[in-house]
């Protein structure tokens, strides 16, 4: 049987010494990494979850307007219309000023198609093809050029 030396068992014992507080820093670091990535798993899961809430929510928002085969159906609105409208200053009229737009989802929208004099919404001034949103169920007054719009969108039962 080898005997080691006494030297080289010193010297293996102290390289152990040494390596025992950084092995030790190397552990806590390592355990702190892995706390770390657990919480930020948690975190992920949260917001995955959360995710998956809004669109399975918006899936049965969609539902609620398709049949049974998964068309949508059409719906219907009544849209009364006081109208005050006339030349404007330039004395020249367009057709295509603004463009009423309802989505799948029932939102209604009113698009300024970068009209000569602008369009405003119960006193707001509309940027150019920036849609605005209407809401279904209040009085809204257009205002386009010298013209002057006031309408109230309901859903038709």
């Amino acid at each position: 049987m080898k005997r080691k030396h006494a030297t080289s068992a010193a010297a293996s014992d102290e390289k152990e010494r040494e390596a025992s507080p950084t092995r030790k820093r190397a552990l806590l670091l390592v355990k702190k990494l892995v706390e770390q990535a657990k919480l930020r798993a948690e975190e992920l899961r949260r917001e995955m979850e959360a995710g998956k809430k809004v669109l399975l929510d918006a899936l049965d928002a969609e539902k609620e307007n398709m049949d049974k085969d998964g068309n949508v159906t059409p719906q219907a609105f009544t849209i009364s219309v006081r109208c005050v409208t006339g030349l404007y200053r330039g004395r020249k009229f367009s057709m295509e000023m603004d463009m009423l737009k309802m989505e799948t989802t029932g939102k209604i929208f009113f698009i300024d198609l970068d009209s000569t004099n602008g369009s405003r919404i119960n006193d707001v001034e509309l940027e150019p093809h920036e849609p605005f949103e209407l809401t279904p169920g209040k009085p809204i007054k257009v205002e386009v050029g010298a013209g002057e719009l006031e309408f109230m969108i309901e859903p038709k039962s």
